[in-house]
């Protein structure tokens, strides 16, 4: 059985049927292992998804049905591409994705790090745009009306909140009933404080023409091209021709998160599969994400992920 059809069907499967595996499933021996768990709430479902890969590679898929999406990205990096997106969407690591995916829509996914760590709220349009009509969001709601292509619509950074709720949702102390309240009360809490944060971020977001926005996506790439050694805000201002107060504030509106931020999060990204590997010393993570102070990189990291690299190498599972 290719990859592609084992994984639709595990997916078709488990949407059908509502249920929480809390095994891996093996759905490819040459490519790695995945395990999803399912919630239905909010009139649509949420689900977590983790991959363990023997090494990064590319699947295809097609969507079967239309559908809103918000998917955040706790861990690892994927790139999602289909032929109505102008450039591919890659989720990366502390972002959420506000996005529609049009009916049987073929698209291949690239799982770009060893580990992927994925939370996703899936609805119908309705449901969506009765949801956003709350925050008085004219323009989204406009534009999830016209959406007839698979359309990314937003992303952001997650907040320190989100992950809270992310964390109490999957380590719930109940089992049972009792677990299955409690998770759905988490996603309740989880699915508005994220609409609440898309709806805010882009009530402030400025106006902006399409020629600047390909300099900002020419200027994150720039960015993240060497992360040991990146260009400061004026070079990368003149690199991309851009004034270096459009540069911050457009950078901001368009990818999320503040240029230092992104940068941040890129290395600790990096930092993060290179520690899992457990192949390097602290010293040598640190170096190779872009650090010269160790202990610096140390409390960056555990501002990051809530443990120090030693107790992440030791305590961190992507599989219980």
């Amino acid at each position: 059985m290719s990859v592609q059809v084992q994984m639709r069907d595990i997916h078709r499967r488990m949407a059908r049927e509502h249920q929480c595996p809390q095994r891996p499933t093996r759905w490819c021996k040459q490519f790695g292992e995945s395990s999803q768990r399912l919630t239905s709430v909010a009139n649509g479902l949420f689900s977590e998804q983790r991959y363990q890969l023997e090494k990064p590679t590319t699947v295809a898929d097609f969507n079967a049905s239309e559908g809103c999406f918000l998917i955040l990205t706790l861990a690892g990096e994927s790139r999602y591409h289909s032929p109505s997106l102008k450039r591919a969407c890659t989720f990366s690591m502390g972002k959420v994705t506000l996005g529609f995916a049009a009916k049987n829509e073929h698209y291949t996914i690239a799982l770009q790090q060893p580990q992927i760590q994925q939370y996703s709220f899936s609805f119908s349009k309705p449901v969506l745009h009765a949801y956003l009509q709350e925050f008085d969001d004219a323009e989204l709601l406009r534009a999830l009306e016209r959406a007839e292509e698979t359309t990314i619509f937003n992303q952001i950074a997650i907040s320190p909140t989100q992950r809270a709720l992310l964390e109490k949702w999957s380590n719930t102390p109940f089992c049972g009933a009792l677990q299955t309240i409690h998770q759905e009360m988490c996603a309740h809490e989880l699915l508005i404080s994220l609409l609440q944060s898309l709806s805010a971020q882009r009530a402030a977001r400025p106006a902006l023409r399409d020629s600047d926005r390909d300099r900002l996506q020419q200027a994150h790439a720039i960015l993240l091209h060497d992360i040991q050694n990146p260009p400061t805000i004026k070079a990368l201002a003149q690199m991309c021709a851009l004034n270096t107060d459009k540069l911050i504030k457009g950078f901001k509106a368009v990818h999320g998160d503040s240029i230092h931020k992104t940068l941040v999060h890129a290395r600790m990204q990096r930092a993060f599969v290179l520690q899992q590997q457990g192949e390097k010393s602290v010293q040598q993570v640190a170096f190779e994400s872009g650090y010269d102070n160790v202990s610096y990189f140390i409390r960056v990291f555990k501002r990051e992920f809530g443990k120090t690299p030693g107790q992440l190498l030791k305590e961190r599972r992507f599989f219980i």
